[in-house]
């Protein structure tokens, strides 16, 4: 009877030895797919903030260009 216990302990040390390494390889891939997420949010979060500021400086110029346009009497064509 003892003898069946022994195999019994090897059988699910093995099942839980392959769980346990499945498990942290599953843990080491989500974290890679994280790290990936994390660095695509970054980069869209920089290009937009820079659209942003690329806007608001579009926007200040072309004031400045109707500005002068108006200032040297000069019709500008939409």
């Amino acid at each position: 009877m003892k003898e069946n216990f022994g195999e019994l302990i090897e059988y699910l040390d093995e099942k839980f030895g392959k769980v346990d390494s499945e498990f942290k390889e599953l843990k080491e891939n989500f974290n890679l797919l994280q790290k990936s997420v994390d660095a695509k949010t970054d980069k869209e979060t920089t290009v937009s903030q820079e659209a942003t500021m690329l806007n608001g400086k579009v926007q200040r110029h072309e004031k400045w260009i109707t500005q002068i346009a108006k200032k040297v009497e000069l019709k500008l064509e939409s």
